[in-house]
């Protein structure tokens, strides 16, 4: 008796408002090396082909041998030079697998969009692409992702299993019922600037509308990681629609927006410009990477254009 057909793969979910594994999972045919723009290094005596945009990885102790000039001073044992007598120093080597880790709010705010998906979607796309181009380059994935009232902490995990724990873990807390809370994800942004270690890549998904004190855990993370900020938001709050009446809001209140009044138009439209630039004053500031991402682009394209740019300048992925 000849054995059956194989079941079908799943259909991954593509409507914009959920999310599924299978979907997430098959951003890793699209990904690459994008977390890092290699380009010709220009000391030929530091190790390695190319340099980085980013900071270098984390260092991790080797051993401990008696001084030589040219050491650093500042690695001398101090404890080993007493008890032997003789100069030692601690010598260090790169940490193989750096930690990558990622913050995306799902929260209330993020369940919104006008194009291809939810504010949420996207970030939560961008967040597993970004993933599977820290697995392509041998790093660890891990991070926090946080929606109203719960959210989920994967310390970081090599290879593919890592980028799989971590999309298990956008998928389960995207799909888990909101908690009328609020909306506010500081007390989890707050941990996640605790527990990047120095030397990590960490990467920042949300719309910033509910993050609180950005500026105090931008500053921590930005003292010992490579921080990145991205801006996910929907081409309507950026530009008023055509004109007419909208009833806008959530759960706990609406309002009804005139677009046919051309100072409302104006209003609204340089709130978002204020936040926008508020954003890049802080990246600037504190020496942060800043890609927008709009909910109707392509996940891939729009953060391979973005992560491509420059330090100094402002990514705009849109």
């Amino acid at each position: 008796m000849s054995p059956g057909p194989l079941p079908a793969a799943p259909t991954p979910v593509n409507d914009g408002v959920h999310l599924d594994n299978a979907r997430l999972i098959a951003l890793r045919r699209r990904a690459g090396v994008v977390l890092t723009r290699p380009r010709a290094c220009p000391d030929a005596g530091q190790s390695g082909n190319y340099a980085s945009p980013f900071r270098g990885r984390g260092m991790d102790f080797e051993e401990t041998r008696v001084y030589q000039a040219g050491d650093d001073v500042r690695h001398i044992d101090w404890r080993v030079t007493a008890r032997s007598g003789i100069p030692h120093t601690k010598l260090y080597r790169e940490e193989r697998e750096r930690p990558v880790l990622f913050f995306v709010d799902v929260g209330r705010s993020m369940r919104f969009g006008t194009r291809r998906a939810f504010k949420s979607v996207a970030a939560a796309e961008a967040a597993a692409f970004l993933a599977w181009s820290a697995v392509a380059l041998g790093d660890r994935v891990g991070g926090i992702v946080a929606s109203d009232g719960v959210h989920r902490e994967l310390s970081p995990r090599p290879r593919t299993r890592g980028a799989i724990a971590w999309i298990r873990a956008l998928v389960d807390v995207h799909e888990a019922p909101l908690a009328n809370t609020g909306g506010r994800a500081v007390a989890p942004l707050e941990r996640f600037a605790r527990i990047a270690r120095p030397g990590s890549l960490s990467v920042i998904l949300s719309d910033f509308l509910n993050l609180g004190d950005l500026d105090r855990w931008l500053a921590r993370l930005a003292e010992h990681t490579d921080p990145v900020l991205v801006q996910v938001y929907d081409p309507v709050e950026a530009r008023a629609p055509r004109p007419g009446m909208y009833c806008i809001g959530d759960d706990d209140r609406r309002i009804v927006l005139d677009t046919t009044d051309r100072s409302v138009v104006r209003d609204y439209e340089a709130l978002f410009a204020a936040r926008q630039r508020a954003l890049v004053g802080l990246c600037r500031k504190f020496g942060a990477r800043f890609v927008t991402l709009e909910t109707g682009a392509d996940v891939s394209v729009a953060l391979r254009s973005g992560l491509a740019c420059p330090l100094a300048s402002t990514w705009r992925a849109a």
